[in-house]
């Protein structure tokens, strides 16, 4: 009897072992940027040291104020980061109604435009016209299927 439970424990230490050493090869091999959240979500195609965000975005890459943007002269960029303009925030994720256009306390120009719905659904703030952060809206809770109401048992 003991022979059987050592072979079942020598059996069962040899897969664990070989599970442990496939997930620290596994580890060492892997791509980092799929543990990143959503990695591609926030990517811009461009190094955050290439573009500081200190700068001021000029007077044709503002939002007006119904939300419009001149026509891109170049190539429309991809996804969003830090650093981006208000215009090309709008050319990358289409147009929102959802804008509020302000000053901050060092009376900069402040804009928030929040984009409800969709794939890059959040809040994008912008400082001097340039994107300084974006926040994620909450996932919408999924519908639940409403319960059956019970009938009454009749006796009889």
């Amino acid at each position: 009897m003991d022979s059987v439970h050592a072979r079942k424990t020598r059996k069962l230490s040899g897969i664990v072992a070989a599970c442990g050493l496939a997930l620290g090869v596994a580890g060492c091999s892997a791509d980092l940027a799929l543990f990143k959240a959503d990695s591609t979500w926030w990517s811009s195609g461009q190094s955050a040291a290439s573009e500081p965000l200190s700068r001021a975005a000029p007077a044709d890459a503002l939002i007006g104020p119904d939300g419009s943007c001149p026509q891109p002269a170049g190539e429309v960029r991809r996804g969003v980061g830090l650093g981006m303009t208000e215009c090309e925030v709008i050319h990358a994720l289409g147009p929102t109604s959802l804008i509020d256009i302000g000053s901050n306390e060092r009376g900069e120009r402040a804009v928030v435009l929040t984009y409800p719905e969709g794939a890059h659904a959040g809040i994008y703030r912008f400082t001097a016209g340039v994107l300084v952060s974006v926040e994620r809206l909450p996932e919408a809770p999924k519908a639940q299927r409403p319960q059956r109401r019970q009938r009454p048992r009749q006796q009889g």
